[in-house]
């Protein structure tokens, strides 16, 4: 299978979930796109995340072949895929809402680590909203449709969050939980037929949690803003 990954090349977390795949499976190159990660996504993954996960710098990794688009959405992505005859791609923080002929470029698709149970948390801010809600926390591994958070679901899995002492600790311990997620979730590509995953329907779209709630989780959860 000839894998590729989408991402930015400043984004905090792509580098260290590439070199982990790296040790299991092979990727086939990097395409960036030169837009970048935002200063307003980086204070939030601070927020999110306050220092527990180590940086990799994923420029350095120097035995992947790198190509730098301006947009993922673009021409230019579109002939990399397609003359490089890439089967899957692994979305690791594009800036982009992927457009419908960049989804279906790849003959398999473009496989996302979602952090929301699917199909019941779609959109932003899903652990925060699940936390608020008292609901199961965890990743789900689906291949991207046209529609934001849906298209055949590959694998999930919940978060534990009694081990856990506050907020911070559940989300450092779902991203890095995502990993081993992606991974799995390309084996079973590579062993069933696209058609036996499904897309289920249902659940609810949600938007950025508002700071009065957030500040309800961060509580519930004994920690300050």
């Amino acid at each position: 299978m000839k894998i590729s990954i989408l991402t930015v090349s400043n984004h905090p977390f792509s580098g260290f979930v590439v070199r982990e795949i790296q040790k299991k499976l092979k990727i086939f190159n990097i395409i960036f796109d030169k837009k970048g990660f935002s200063k307003r996504d980086l204070l939030i993954w601070n927020q999110r995340t306050s220092g527990k996960i180590n940086y990799y710098d994923i420029k350095s990794t120097n035995l992947l072949p790198k190509d730098y688009v301006s947009n993922h959405n673009n021409y230019e992505t579109l002939k990399l895929i397609k003359e490089n005859q890439i089967e899957l791609l692994i979305n690791i923080g594009t800036p982009r809402i992927l457009k419908e002929k960049i989804i279906n470029a790849p003959s398999i698709g473009i496989l996302n680590c979602h952090p929301g149970i699917l199909p019941n948390y779609r959109g932003c801010s899903c652990v925060e909203w699940a936390l608020y809600n008292n609901d199961p926390v965890g990743n789900t591994c689906h291949l991207m449709s046209k529609k934001i958070d849906s298209g055949p679901i590959i694998n999930s899995k919940k978060l534990d969050i009694k081990r856990y002492k506050n907020y911070v600790d559940i989300r450092v311990n779902l991203y890095l939980n995502s990993i081993n997620l992606i991974i799995n979730a390309i084996k079973l590509l590579k062993k069933k037929n696209i058609s036996s995953f499904k897309t289920k329907t249902g659940g609810q779209y949600y938007k950025p949690i508002d700071n009065k709630k957030f500040n309800e989780v961060l509580k519930k959860y004994n920690i300050k803003n």
